[in-house]
């Protein structure tokens, strides 16, 4: 039989194994995840509390669709809840600067069905919103928007924005479902809550997602700063080069939101992969929406447009946006909307990897 002093050094050394064995279990891409995950988290004021939620592997597909069918005949049986009330976050310092026709549809105002005609009426809202429920009852989570609830902030449409109908069409649309805590789903939620400040804070200072030097382009085009950037809009910031014909970026913040805003009832966007970890992330991206409704005079037929793209965003410690470059074919999405090319031209990603061509046999 082993001595005690024998017993020992034989327990040390497996508890010395087991302690590198669970280090090794973290690689750089989720030690990153874990310790982004944590800090995203201390920072955010608004964080939601979820039970039951379904956890598949990090870039799991699902179909598109894939929730179409869920609700059924008892979704009618719940209790209908006005869709046009005040929203969490307080009133701020009301600083509305035109009517919408709700706080769910601020920006995207087309219908949910060709034929018909946006914005979404209440009961409509009220509808998405109670399948939304069934959705998010069955385990499934909605994407995480941070810092919408202080009161002193000040909204471009007087209250806090409402993403029950855009989470809906996001969680039906979606290709991908991220582990909880992996970086995927951080950067995504961070990205989120980034475009929700650019969009309705109008104080560029109240913005918690960037640093006092951030800057974003995309396509090699300009930069802009944090007051310039606020100033044109998202669409003039993302669209400079394109050909004024395509789309003319001498066009004010609210001219650009005007021109889009009839085509979708809502514009979702995912994280499709992410390849490298903070502070240097570089992800893929999908925005998409049924083009429904109507755009410079070309009436959709309901079919999907997406587009595809590449991210390369830096981030300080304290994990705020220094940087963000968008590499992304916007002519092709544009084409799409006026009719001029098939939407199954740029599906699945073509416009971003192009159409390929058969091996020689």
């Amino acid at each position: 039989l082993p001595t005690a002093s024998a017993m020992a050094m034989i327990r040390h050394i497996l508890l010395a194994s087991l302690s590198v064995l669970a280090v090794s279990a973290f690689t750089p891409s989720t030690l990153s995840a874990y310790n982004l995950g944590l800090s995203l988290r201390s920072r955010s004021t608004s964080l939601r509390p979820s039970t039951g939620r379904i956890v598949m592997k990090s870039g799991g597909s699902c179909p598109i669709s894939f929730f179409s069918k869920l609700g059924g005949d008892g979704e009618k049986d719940k209790p209908k809840v006005s869709l046009f009330s005040k929203s969490a976050g307080g009133d701020g310092e009301k600083e509305k600067t035109k009517d919408v026709p709700s706080m769910q549809q601020t920006y995207m105002q087309g219908p949910m069905t060709t034929g018909s005609h946006g914005p979404l009426s209440e009961t409509e809202l009220a509808e998405a919103k109670a399948e939304l429920d069934a959705i998010l009852a069955k385990g499934f989570r909605a994407p995480v928007r941070s810092f919408m609830d202080d009161p002193k902030t000040k909204w471009r449409f007087g209250e806090a924005p409402n993403y029950d109908l855009a989470n809906l069409l996001f969680l039906k649309g979606k290709t991908k479902n991220h582990a909880e805590g992996s970086l995927e789903q951080i950067v995504e939620d961070l990205v989120k809550t980034w475009e929700m400040e650019a969009s309705h804070k109008t104080d560029v200072n109240q913005w918690e997602t960037i640093t006092e030097d951030w800057t974003i382009g995309a396509n090699g085009w300009k930069m802009f700063g944090k007051e310039e950037s606020a100033s044109v809009g998202n669409y003039n910031t993302l669209s400079w080069g394109v050909d004024k014909e395509v789309w003319d970026t001498s066009m004010s913040w609210d001219e650009t939101h005007d021109v889009m805003h009839e085509a979708f009832p809502a514009f979702p966007w995912e994280v499709l992969e992410v390849f490298s970890g903070p502070p240097r992330v570089m992800f893929s991206w999908r925005h998409w929406a049924h083009f429904t409704g109507e755009y410079k005079g070309n009436k959709g037929q309901g079919q999907l447009v997406e587009m595809y793209g590449m991210g390369l965003a830096e981030v300080s410690e304290d994990l705020k946006l220094k940087t963000v470059e968008i590499f992304y074919k916007p002519e092709e999405f544009f084409a799409v909307l006026e009719g001029k090319k098939e939407a199954s031209e740029i599906a699945g990603g073509k416009s971003l990897v192009g159409p390929g061509c058969p091996f020689i046999k």
